[in-house]
């Protein structure tokens, strides 16, 4: 350690509960760590290197701040802004939700395949009807990825009473990856055991056609897909933060709805990590729209694009709350794809999976039209929106429920 304390503050001075990601240059800590009571953390020094930045990460509501440290400074403060004043919506969820939740005359069940999942003795897959008796330990609040991601899902059926989420924890040995062959088994056991609607999967890898491992993995992925859409069930697919023209396996797969990322212009304060972002995004020609209420949006520069690429939600800046208080502001097409889930398991109907002859391209096709009918074309090129934002039925006309 360095002698040298970062404190971070919230608007009135108030010390806020955040953790700490220190840069050195090209190098990242490996630890993140977490603010004290008055709000302080003193400076990691990493092989004799003094960091140059940190990137403050809070976990109680205040918008992302990416900082650069002054090593002739002692103590230097950090101001994060809220992300909500006076109990107002998320702007995520006013966006694509109107605000508001919906429900439907029937059970739900969502399946997540993903990373970082509270273990449990249970084993897979983790029903999270309920979230709070999973709730992320004080030590690694911001680790359980697929956890948050369930989280999402639950966030857009707030008000809904007959839904039931079940994850299934595919994280290889090491915990950080996505075990192909164990995500493949996850999707037949969710529709053959749990009889879900609709499979979120907000992980994946980019595909190398040289790489055996790679070329049997998608093969994997199609024949489990096809099993699922041949039961009724659709998945839905992050396309991957990588800004590539190429999106992510399985998203770039025909057979899924593959969703990227978008942010609302404006939707937070100068200087935060978020208009940063969008500050980026926005230097790309193309790369603004325009909802049919006239909000404009941005392609998040993140986002991976190209052919594949079926529907946008918000995916910067996404903040999910726990009932201990916790808030974490979260970002990447990981986060965009479960808003998608979420819709698309209130919309999706069984009965219409099963009019279409046990074809496969019909199912596709189904899935597809009803997905098209429920977004909003804001004038993105398509290669970085297809059909447009998702949004909930009360926005368009004609949508069943």
């Amino acid at each position: 350690m360095s002698g040298k304390k970062v404190q971070v503050l919230g608007p009135v001075d108030q010390p806020i509960g955040a953790l700490l990601e220190f840069h050195y240059g090209a190098r990242v800590h490996d630890r993140l760590f977490p603010t004290m009571e008055d709000g302080c953390v003193e400076v990691p020094v990493l092989e004799g290197i003094y960091p140059d930045k940190v990137r403050v990460i809070p976990c109680d509501g205040h918008w992302r701040v990416t900082k650069s440290l002054e090593y002739s400074k002692r103590e230097q403060k950090i101001y994060c802004p809220e992300i909500k004043a006076n109990g107002e919506s998320s702007w995520w969820r006013n966006l694509t939700c109107g605000g508001v939740a919906f429900g439907k005359d029937k059970r739900t069940r969502i399946g997540v395949i993903d990373i970082g999942v509270p273990r449990s003795p249970d084993a897979n897959p983790l029903h999270v009807v309920g979230l709070d008796e999973n709730l992320p330990s004080e030590n690694s609040p911001v680790n359980f990825h697929g956890l948050h991601v369930a989280t999402v899902v639950s966030s857009v059926l707030d008000g809904v009473s007959d839904y039931e989420i079940f994850l299934w924890d595919a994280a290889d040995a090491s915990g950080e990856y996505l075990d192909t062959k164990t995500a493949c088994s996850g999707i037949s056991a969710l529709v053959q055991d749990y009889g879900v609607d609709v499979i979120n999967i907000s992980s994946g890898f980019h595909f190398d056609d040289t790489k055996l491992e790679h070329v049997e993995a998608k093969e994997r992925f199609e024949e489990e897909i096809e099993f699922a859409l041949l039961n009724g069930c659709a998945v839905v697919v992050a396309a991957g933060n990588e800004n590539v023209r190429q999106l992510a396996m399985p998203a770039e797969l025909p057979t899924v709805v593959g969703v990227g990322s978008i942010g609302l212009v404006d939707a937070a304060p100068v200087g935060t990590d978020y208009n940063i972002s969008q500050v980026e995004s926005l230097e790309d020609v193309g790369n603004i729209g325009r909802t049919s209420d006239g909000q404009s949006v941005f392609f998040h520069h993140g986002t991976c694009f190209g052919p594949g690429l079926d529907a946008v939600a918000p995916g910067i800046g996404v903040d999910i709350a726990y009932s201990d208080g916790s808030i974490f502001e979260m970002d990447g097409t990981s986060f965009a794809a479960p808003i998608v889930t979420a819709i698309l398991s209130q919309v999706l109907c069984k009965k219409d999976f099963e009019k279409q002859d046990n074809s496969l391209q019909q199912r596709v096709d189904y899935v597809k039209e009803t997905l098209k009918d429920l977004c909003d074309d804001t004038g993105i090129h398509h290669d970085k929106q297809g059909f447009g934002i998702i949004k909930l039925p009360q926005i368009k006309e004609n949508v069943p429920i």
